[in-house]
């Protein structure tokens, strides 16, 4: 799948909060969450696949991921 990716932090902001608001208003293919004071990684698909992603910690320290949300067109969700 071709497409473009970027991570991205906002300082002083919840990135939960920044994870959802990017799902929820733009047509990105995945939005991965790895934390609330924690980048976020973004990428985008001309075949999107439309997920909210938590990478979770294991005990040995690897993050496994988490489908959250799931939806095939913006106003979907």
């Amino acid at each position: 799948r071709l497409g473009a990716a970027c991570d991205f932090l906002v300082e002083d902001e919840d990135m939960e909060e920044v994870a959802n608001w990017v799902f929820e208003n733009t047509g990105v293919d995945r939005v991965y969450f790895y934390g609330k004071e924690r980048p976020i990684h973004v990428s985008y698909s001309q075949t999107p696949a439309r997920q909210l992603v938590a990478m979770l910690p294991t005990q040995s320290g690897r993050r496994v991921p988490r489908v959250l949300r799931k939806s095939t067109l913006i106003d979907d969700v």
